[in-house]
């Protein structure tokens, strides 16, 4: 059974299943319910390879101190938008990366469980040595993450797995675990051409 928690952000994948998607709006909930001012990025080249690379995102929101429940309450508030909406190719993976510098509970996620398959080749061994082989479970900067794992979905949408975002700056490297969280919120869609 999946539980809530909160940071200063989260980073996670969404994939569009059947045919291109415009993602108009998101909501989100926090762990303490307040006011935040809140930065919302996104690209294509999944969160993995990118979330301490500042400049391979773009911005699609955020900037505006909006009001965002905590999530005891079962209710979600909406983040500031681009107005002109997020395209996601068919297939494709799209990656948003929502964080706050206000307070450790801004960004609302769910602990999904734990992975028992992460990554060690980074680790020393009991001699101190380290394995630097290739491992699919790298991100850029060699950090071990367990491997994506789709957390929700429907006809058009998956929501892959993420990675809090635990400090007080955004674009900082984060210490790996082997915890799977999900994002925790609403994501709204068009499909397109229709």
């Amino acid at each position: 059974v999946a539980q809530d928690y909160g940071a200063f952000g989260f980073t996670f994948d969404v994939r569009a299943r059947r045919g291109a998607l415009l993602i108009t709006g998101m909501q989100i909930c926090s762990a303490a319910g307040c006011p935040y001012d809140y930065s919302v990025y996104t690209n294509n080249k999944g969160w993995r390879q990118s979330y301490t690379d500042a400049a391979a995102w773009q911005r699609c929101g955020g900037d505006t101190r909006v009001y965002i429940p905590d999530y005891g309450h079962g209710e979600y508030g909406h983040l500031p938008w681009t107005p002109r909406g997020v395209k996601v190719e068919a297939g494709s993976i799209q990656s948003f990366y929502i964080f706050s510098n206000n307070d450790h509970a801004a960004v609302g996620y769910r602990l999904v469980g734990h992975c028992d398959a992460v990554a060690t080749k980074q680790r020393p061994d009991q001699e101190g040595k380290v394995d630097d082989g290739d491992d699919p479970m790298l991100d850029s900067t060699g950090a071990s993450f367990p491997p994506l794992a789709c957390t929700d979905r429907d006809d058009n949408l998956e929501i892959l797995s993420g990675q809090t975002i635990r400090g007080e700056e955004s674009f900082m490297r984060e210490e790996p675990d082997d915890l799977v969280r999900g994002f925790l919120g609403v994501i709204e869609y068009e499909i397109i051409g229709q």
